[in-house]
């Protein structure tokens, strides 16, 4: 098993059903991004060793949560107990190593061109929201789905540049405020247009404190409240998979982008 950081800087899980081995490979074009890479799953020791945090690989692989896999991944995890490659928290310790970069068979499309087409994927604007007091952040973000109802998670993709990214992953938990047409200066706001950043963000909008301690919009079409169960670093953002713990829902008309403009769902 391998945990790959590609010359992209994403983490890809190579051979995530060969429990006999565990180590975390760079390629070679990605050295300058793998610190950056691995800093969400893992705490680096020097240049040559990682200790991965094991949730953090379940996010990684597909098969997580299969009886068969979850068997031989605690096979593992007890092999490495007993070598003493387990830390009082639980991370595994993992070697790195470098491997020549895997060839792609098509050039992916120019970044212009990507977000020209994405401009055409109409998508509902929500605010993720974490933290408490003075150690709030949110921002506003349309990358928002549904993954499962049995059980009910939903999935959102975060910069890993924002400033609420490391706290999600610090807190473990996050909210998902799906916005009302009333509330596109609130959106703007959380995009970071007026230059407002941190806790000052939400001097503006109803907010209140849901059940797991979390920043919630009172006015939301939906406020939605999530326990961070897998994450999954592809390119410049994270995927993180909530399970949702409570949701409270009213009456409204959705904010829209489309375009590069918020708008009425009439209007997209």
């Amino acid at each position: 098993m391998e945990i790959r950081v590609t010359g992209e800087g994403g983490l890809l899980l190579a051979g995530d059903d060969d429990f006999t081995s565990f180590a975390v490979a760079v390629e070679a074009n990605a050295r300058c991004r793998a610190a950056d890479a691995l800093r969400p799953i893992a705490r680096l020791d020097g240049e040559s060793n990682a200790w991965i945090d094991p949730e953090q690989l379940r996010g990684l692989a597909p098969r997580a949560g299969h009886p068969e896999w979850e068997k031989g991944f605690s096979a593992m995890v007890a092999y490495a107990e007993r070598k003493g490659w387990v830390d009082a928290n639980g991370a595994i310790r993992a070697h790195i190593v470098e491997r020549e970069p895997v060839v792609a068979q098509m050039p992916p499309v120019a970044v212009d061109d990507f977000k020209q087409a994405m401009r055409n994927l109409a998508g509902g604007v929500a605010i993720v929201a974490t933290g408490a007091d003075s150690g709030r952040r949110g921002m506003t973000v349309t990358a928002v789905t549904s993954v499962s109802a049995e059980p009910p998670c939903l999935l959102v993709c975060v910069n890993r540049s924002a400033e609420a990214h490391d706290v999600i992953v610090a807190n473990g938990r996050f909210s998902v405020n799906l916005l009302d047409v009333d509330h596109k200066e609130l959106a703007l706001r959380f995009a970071g247009q007026d230059g407002t950043k941190g806790a000052s963000r939400f001097d503006e909008g109803r907010w209140g404190t849901g059940a797991l301690d979390l920043p919630v919009l009172e006015d939301a079409l939906c406020a939605i409240e999530c326990e961070l169960m897998a994450s999954h670093v592809v390119g410049s953002h994270s995927m993180f998979v909530g399970s949702i713990v409570g949701v409270d829902s009213r009456a409204g008309e959705p904010l829209v982008n489309f375009q590069g403009r918020l708008q009425t769902l009439e209007a997209a």
